[in-house]
């Protein structure tokens, strides 16, 4: 089952985060840039302030780019004569890293971070929510992560390709919008992402399974995050500056 996420029109803020998710997986910038990039730009309020924002990361010299550049064309290259729509498998690394939220929760939605190439864990009678849009992510990631009597929700780039083995036992999974549960159930999905034909565009594995819980994916932003940008920048401009009067009505 293949399936294309939607592609509705990318606000100044969204895009402007893309590119940076961008240059950082080209070895553009370190991930202490694209920690402060991704930080500035979740309250910057229009596209004049991501573009200044984006113009103050640094930049490699022109022969590192060229490097780059060098070593990005043999795997597109080879990526067109092989035919493959579908990347190969991944194996995992044997030391993963490890997410568990017991009786807890676990959330990865308003920061930057860094998702590791091998991650495992779940939520046992907690909840897991991570927002990989937010993450600085390798070229290829595999994540492995049950919900057991607990709820797991993945938010992915719309970028990305994105590869999800999912079961669930007297549970539930979410895949890109369409929902399948019950005693026992499989599904796999497929997304090659908004750029399929992108050489350095992120593939993510997820093999995901729902005991007596809920698994969900999505595929694009997170909505709550940016609503929550837009209630702070409606405040900070509805109150007045510190020792100043608001005018009267």
């Amino acid at each position: 089952m293949q399936m294309q996420p939607s592609q509705p029109s990318a606000t100044p803020q969204q895009e402007a985060m893309r590119v940076l998710r961008e240059r950082y997986e080209r070895g553009e910038i370190a991930f202490e840039s694209f920690q402060r990039g991704l930080d500035a730009l979740l309250l910057a309020r229009d596209a004049d302030e991501c573009q200044a924002i984006m113009n103050g990361l640094p930049t490699l010299p022109v022969s590192k780019l060229d490097h780059l550049d060098a070593l990005s064309r043999p795997s597109s290259v080879a990526s067109v004569t092989s035919g493959a729509s579908v990347p190969a498998p991944l194996r995992t690394s044997g030391n993963p890293r490890r997410l568990v939220a017991f009786f807890s929760e676990v959330k990865r939605v308003q920061r930057a971070w860094r998702l590791d190439p091998d991650t495992t864990g779940g939520a046992i009678f907690g909840e897991m929510k991570l927002d990989l849009n937010l993450a600085a992510l390798p070229p290829h990631a595999t994540m492995t992560l049950s919900a057991v009597f607990g709820q797991i929700t993945i938010y992915v780039p719309e970028t990305a390709r994105v590869r999800v083995q999912a079961s669930a036992f007297m549970g539930e999974v979410n895949i890109f919008g369409e929902s399948s549960g019950g005693i026992f159930v499989r599904d796999e999905v497929v997304s090659e992402g908004t750029t399929p034909d992108h050489p350095e565009a992120t593939t993510i594995d997820l093999d995901v399974r729902a005991v007596f819980g809920e698994v969900k994916i999505i595929q694009g932003e997170n909505p709550s995050l940016f609503k929550k940008i837009s209630t702070i920048v409606r405040r900070i401009i509805a109150e007045p500056e510190p020792g100043r009067l608001s005018k009267p009505l």
